[in-house]
């Protein structure tokens, strides 16, 4: 019946077979006709109909946590072939069943030769595709088998940032903080960066201040420092930008590189740039550029005193604002 049913002319009823086949695949009683349909199930994926395509692709993710593995291991390829899909969902498919089956040992020597592939999604036109490719990564890195080819696909990862914008440019730099976590990736991750802050002014303002966030959490890591004060610089330059919230980014990336000794010659030099700040038309953006002013060290309060004294005189409301506010802050009075 099962197999009859696979073969229905109405797509809507192959569909439906599909969906059910795993539950029954969790019945011993149906196990053995369950596994004798695998390899209909996967000439599904030839269908013209993209949903049966689709359907077929997560009804074989859910049978390789069953008992099926050897026949599950033998239609992998078929599974990579589908990233290729001319339909952007059933690419989204095929990257979910490779992500669930990667989490399986018992399938990693096939899932390896789908890595380059999940590599070449990463560059799709369909932003969907790109950030299901990203979050394939994270499973697969999690094994060791695969951290070799992880740490080969880091460049691209990485220049997948030119093609994302908003949730994927995110998605891109949370994975990133994820590999620079574990000492496997971390020459790799410290390679990279100064691509990443050569490519900040090419971003959308919202992808600047997720990398300056990103930029700056890596700062508090030893591993990275050497290359951060690049983003120094970038920093300061954004506090001229016209987007409110990119200046209170660059001002907060400031204040928590401030807090590490090694940037501190640094941060010194740009102090006069974050005072200017407090006269910024955002209130949220003066805060940030109070706070970032209240964790400087007693060395570098005489710096922003006579920055103050130069900005104006008494008269002028900011000034004096700034003055009493930082005053306190600092312990000035």
């Amino acid at each position: 019946m099962v197999m009859a049913s696979l073969k229905d002319s109405k797509g809507n009823v192959r569909v439906a077979v599909v969906r059910w086949l795993p539950g029954l695949g969790a019945q011993a009683e149906f196990q053995q006709e369950i596994g004798a349909a695998i390899p209909v199930v996967v000439d599904l994926l030839k269908n013209s109909d993209w949903d049966v395509r689709s359907t077929a692709l997560k009804c074989l993710s859910d049978l390789g946590a069953q008992v099926f593995h050897q026949q599950i291991r033998a239609v992998i390829p078929m599974v990579i072939e589908s990233l290729q899909d001319s339909d952007s969902d059933v690419c989204l498919a095929a990257l979910e069943c490779l992500s669930g089956l990667g989490a399986q040992a018992v399938f990693h020597w096939q899932i390896r030769a789908a890595i380059p592939m999940v590599m070449e999604s990463l560059q799709d036109s369909d932003s969907d595709v790109r950030l299901a490719a990203l979050e394939c990564l994270p499973g697969l890195g999690a094994q060791a088998e695969f951290q070799q080819q992880i740490r080969a696909a880091i460049p691209f990862i990485v220049d997948s940032l030119n093609n994302s914008r908003s949730n994927g440019c995110q998605a891109v730099l949370d994975y990133l903080s994820h590999l620079g976590a574990q000492v496997e990736f971390q020459q790799q991750i410290q390679a990279v960066i100064p691509f990443i802050v050569e490519s900040l002014k090419d971003f959308h303002s919202d992808d600047r201040q997720a990398v300056l966030e990103y930029l700056s959490r890596l700062g508090a890591q030893e591993e990275f420092q050497q290359q951060i004060p690049a983003v120094i610089p970038f920093a300061v330059e954004s506090l001229k930008d016209s987007h409110n919230n990119l200046r209170r980014a660059a001002l907060e990336c400031l204040s928590h590189l401030g807090v590490q000794v090694v940037f501190q010659q640094q941060i010194r030099a740009a102090i006069p740039f974050i005072v200017e700040s407090l006269k910024d038309s955002d209130q949220d953006v003066r805060q940030a550029a109070s706070e970032c002013l209240s964790g400087l060290g007693d060395q570098d309060r005489e710096i922003v005193l006579i920055t103050l004294l130069e900005w104006g005189n008494q008269a002028d409301s900011a000034w004096a604002e700034a003055v009493q506010g930082l005053s306190r802050i600092l312990n000035l009075t």
